[in-house]
């Protein structure tokens, strides 16, 4: 209501009603306290509209001015040691917590601020020195788990490194491997690099190389050739390598360090993934450890110790005193497959260990497919061997996961020299080496294959027959191939017939119900194939 109005309606009040001066006053007083009231109502009104839209065009801006970058940069201070802890750490426990360290450091570095605790700069202390306390925590877990055997010191302090390399038709990565190890260790440490030429077709060829020293044979395999380079090693330990590796700088100091500690450790360095035409190194990508289950099928793991229960066999360093000690490879195994596992359990009941050295890196070329052929049989046997030399009772455990396993039994040869160095050594009872990895001793379901027709709808597959059987046969089926059992792999086949190492036969289920029956056939003996 304006002024004018509210004179005019006084002069109407004052001729309706017979007021006093007063009444008059009283009157006019009201009427202006409820026009300033309305007045400032509309006010705070128009000055909360406003307020709402500048609000609003501040969230719209983009948050790039002076005080969000001062505050990105405070955030981004909190997560140096958990960022460098994922380019070059693979302790998923430490990483953890970590990152959770750094992400709760946020929301209490504004409760610090709120409160005026103190300047920035002694909060981001607190959040350093609490990320350093975990990193020291892990740090004693591990060492704490070091104490696993009495350690033995060498005689002398071990200096010096002879590397073994074991070839056959390596020519691709030969020479950049190489070149890798001689740029990443030096002179006074390599005393020499072993190549055994295991009957590569053509024949490698090495030149401009003092430090190697080629050996050329016969096809032999790789136990066998390991074993002539492990013995022709000058170097007070014996580092074995593929062909197709790249060694980062320094990967030999963690090594030498660990072997002075006890000469009977073997030491194994993180394996990261290796990209074989650009030669560069995948840290995201890294083997730590390995472990076997019941079939002796051996697979990946972490679990933040530094305890290796098995080793992957191709890259790992071993005093050259505990070689010749430890009994070195079995020479009754053939070719390649097993002599790894053998080895492992070996060296932890014999008195040795096996340990991860987390600060050391050799990068590793892991190709689609082998570049020769593999002969499923002779890698059975050499699994028998390891089975009836180390795992005493627990054997029952392997034929009982692998029954066509027993058949191989006469075709293992003689294991008396092993059993007469497992007395020799006073190596401990498997159910030592099983109870100190109890929790990877876990039955692992059968993975099964998916035989599909090309742009047919129905597969072909196989579906367990049971724990009790421990996936040693496996009954088939048909079903819609959308249907996909978890672990299952496929294979696109021609057509609907058996793939190469497995045959179907007529059978029974468990149930009693007649159906077709997958078994494994590893060999290609007819009498030694079910």
């Amino acid at each position: 209501m304006g002024r004018q109005e509210l004179v005019e309606h006084l002069k109407n009040v004052l001729l309706w009603k017979e007021l006093s001066v007063d009444e008059l006053r009283e009157e006019c007083m009201q009427r202006s306290l409820s026009w300033r009231a309305e007045a400032e109502r509309q006010e705070r009104q128009e000055l909360q509209e406003r307020l709402a839209m500048a609000c609003c065009a501040k969230a719209a801006l983009p948050l790039l001015g002076p005080r969000m970058v001062r505050y990105y940069i405070r955030v981004c201070l909190f997560f140096p040691l958990p960022a460098y802890g994922a380019l070059f750490w693979t302790d998923s426990i430490l990483l953890m917590l970590l990152a959770c360290s750094a992400l709760l450091a946020v929301p209490l570095h504004f409760l610090w601020m709120r409160k005026r605790l103190g300047p920035f700069l002694a909060f981001l202390s607190c959040v350093y020195a609490a990320q350093m306390a975990l990193c020291l925590c892990m740090a004693h877990f591990r060492l704490a788990s070091h104490h696993t055997a009495e350690a033995v010191k060498p005689d002398a302090p071990i200096q010096t490194i002879s590397v073994v390399m074991t070839a056959h038709n390596e020519q691709q990565y030969l020479k950049r491997t190489l070149d890798s190890i001689i740029e990443t260790t030096p002179a006074e440490v390599l005393v020499e690099i072993i190549l055994i030429d295991d009957g590569s077709q053509p024949p490698l060829e090495v030149s401009g190389y003092d430090q190697v020293q080629l050996r050329r044979h016969e096809r032999r395999g790789l136990v066998k050739s390991k074993m002539e380079g492990g013995n022709m090693a000058r170097g007070d330990m014996i580092m074995f390598l593929d062909a197709h590796v790249k060694p980062t700088k320094g990967w030999y100091k963690p090594i030498l360090r660990h072997v002075n500690i006890n000469y009977k450790r073997v030491v194994v360095p993180l394996i990261p993934i290796l990209d074989g035409d650009s030669w560069q190194i995948n840290n995201l990508a890294v083997g730590v450890k390995m472990m076997f289950d019941w079939q002796l099928r051996f697979k990946w793991l972490d679990d933040g110790s530094d305890l290796v229960p098995c080793m992957s066999g191709g890259l790992f360093g071993i005093t050259k005193r505990w070689w010749h000690e430890s009994g070195e490879y079995d020479y009754g195994m053939n070719m390649w497959g097993g002599e790894n596992i053998e080895q492992s359990i070996r060296i932890w009941l014999c008195g040795g260990e096996i340990f991860v050295a987390r600060d050391s890196r050799i990068g590793h070329v892991f190709r689609k497919e082998f570049p020769y052929e593999i002969n499923s049989t002779e890698i059975m046997i050499n699994k028998v061997r390891a089975v009836e030399t180390w795992f005493d009772d627990y054997k029952a455990y392997f034929y009982h996961a692998e029954p066509n396993a027993a058949r191989l039994l006469p075709a293992m040869g003689s294991i008396e020299e092993r059993l007469a160095l497992k007395d020799r050594l006073q190596c401990k009872p498997f159910h030592w080496f099983v109870h100190k990895f109890h929790q990877d001793f876990v039955c692992r379901p059968w993975t099964g294959i998916i035989w599909k027709r090309r742009h047919a709808r129905r597969c072909l597959g196989s579906v367990s027959a049971g724990r009790a059987e421990m996936a040693s046969r496996a009954w088939t089926r048909t079903f819609a191939c959308k249907q996909n059992p978890a672990g299952a792999r496929w294979a696109m086949l021609p057509s609907l017939a058996p793939a190469r190492g497995g045959r179907l036969r007529p059978g029974s289920t468990p149930t009693g119900r007649s159906a077709l029956a997958m078994h494994a056939c590893r060999a290609k003996r007819k009498d030694l194939c079910s």
